[in-house]
Order: C-alpha cells, then sequence, then structure tokens
C-alpha cells in the first residue's frame, strides 16, 4: 500500500463502493508485499472469515495465485473476481469465468511514457509522448 497507484485503485474502489453499493461493505486492505503467495494466503484467511464475502477487487501481484485458490476452493462461480493487467493467461481466466474483469492501463504504454517523458526532460528527446493519461481498458468475457 507504499505505492501511490495502488493507493489511488484502493480509494477509488472504496469511494464507488460507498457511491454506488451502499448495502455492500468491504474487508480493509490486505498488505500482500507484491507477493503473489501472500495474497493467496490473505484471501484464504479472509474466506474462511467471512463466509458472507461475494466478491474480491485485487490491485497488486498475486491475481493468478488468487485464482488457483478460487479454482481450488471451488468459489470460482460464486464469486465476482476483479484485478488489474490484462495477461495472456488472465485472458484465458476472463474466457473460463474464473475472473469476471480486468482493468488494463497498458503496461507498456505506460513504460514507454515514463521513459519517453524522462527522455525528454532530461535534454535527450524532443517531446515526450503524448500524456500523462494512458487509456483505462476494460474486459471481461465478451471483449477477450
Amino acid at each position: 500500500m507504499h505505492y501511490i497507484g495502488h493507493q489511488q485503485r484502493y480509494a477509488g474502489f472504496m469511494q464507488a463502493l460507498d457511491e454506488r453499493y451502499a448495502a455492500l461493505y468491504a474487508t480493509p486492505a490486505q498488505e500482500c508485499l507484491e507477493n503473489e503467495d501472500r495474497a493467496a494466503d490473505a484471501v484464504h484467511a479472509l474466506l474462511q472469515e467471512h463466509r458472507d464475502i461475494v466478491g474480491i477487487y485485487h490491485f497488486s501481484t498475486g491475481a493468478d495465485a488468487i485464482a488457483r485458490l478460487l479454482e481450488k476452493l471451488g468459489l470460482s462461480d460464486r464469486l465476482i473476481f476483479i484485478t488489474h493487467e490484462l495477461t495472456p493467461h488472465r485472458a484465458e481466466l476472463l474466457k473460463s469465468g474464473v475472473i469476471d474483469l480486468v482493468l488494463d492501463q497498458n503496461p507498456m504504454l505506460e513504460a514507454r511514457t515514463a521513459l519517453s517523458t524522462l527522455s525528454h526532460h532530461l535534454g535527450r528527446a524532443p517531446a515526450p509522448l503524448d500524456g500523462p493519461l494512458i487509456p483505462l481498458s476494460v474486459h471481461t468475457r465478451e471483449t477477450v
């Protein structure tokens, strides 16, 4: 949660939840230190503690491990699972219904834009790529 991007994702999620889904509540965000196994372990502990969980919003490392956990527990049909960054494996998990929604900010474009901006700042490029806003894409099983 020390990353500004993670803080912003969490704050945006909480704001949307408060504004649009007042009947739902969220457990506190779990710090997993960008570790996939810790993410799956944290989700497993929450699922055991809160039997009424209806969905998971995951915004860090570990989506694939969480997907494996949901499949192993037989919960992928019962829970809504939202995560970030569309990878080939996550596209397959979307198609199969294990993941329900992927928010993608095009990490390659983010990296190119950052390098272009830095090169411009250091006087090594004439102008940065258009930005700084990176478009957000929303993917479901119907769009992959």
